[in-house]
């Protein structure tokens, strides 16, 4: 009977039943497999890191969308809840630590970057629980934001909506 419900069940990696959680896993994305493009939030200030973050973003085929400002920056999270979020500190209007918050108290399954140019200067305070996943220093390191990104990728299992995620 058991080995009846194994074939049941489908086939696994390496002909291995796999463990109780990654059984539940691997059933909640099998049924609810998202389809669209795993989608990312830019925002920088600065136009040459603006463009360098969406390249980067766009070479690893992600749906990017892309904000100057923590206002634009906002709005876009009312229209879309993204997959990773790359986010500059500081802003003229405000800083990427409030667009953290936003994200967190949403309660948006969304893997975040912050960059800073100072970590000296970097608002931990803020931040209270909500920390970011991960923090960046200028200049830019495309090697190890790719890296992260793709890492981040690689987490979502086969479920890359973010309704779907069980962690970062």
């Amino acid at each position: 009977m058991r080995a009846f419900i194994f074939v049941g069940l489908g086939v696994f990696p390496y002909g291995l039943r796999p463990g109780k959680r990654r059984r539940e896993r691997f059933a909640r994305c099998k049924l609810n497999t998202y389809q669209g493009p795993i989608r990312a939030l830019v925002a920088d200030d600065d136009p040459a890191s603006l463009l360098i973050l969406e390249s980067l973003a766009n070479s690893l085929e992600l749906q990017t969308v892309t904000a100057m400002d923590v206002a634009s920056a906002r709005r876009l999270l009312r229209q879309v809840v993204p997959h990773i979020a790359i986010l500059d500190v500081m802003f003229p209007d405000g800083d990427g630590v409030d667009i953290l918050l936003d994200i967190r108290r949403a309660q948006m399954p969304t893997a975040v970057a912050l960059i800073s140019a100072d970590l000296a200067e970097f608002p931990f305070h803020k931040c209270g629980e909500s920390k970011p996943d991960i923090i960046f220093n200028k200049p830019l390191d495309t090697d190890a934001i790719r890296a992260w990104v793709e890492k981040q990728i690689a987490s979502l299992d086969g479920c890359t909506d973010p309704s779907e995620r069980l962690h970062i």
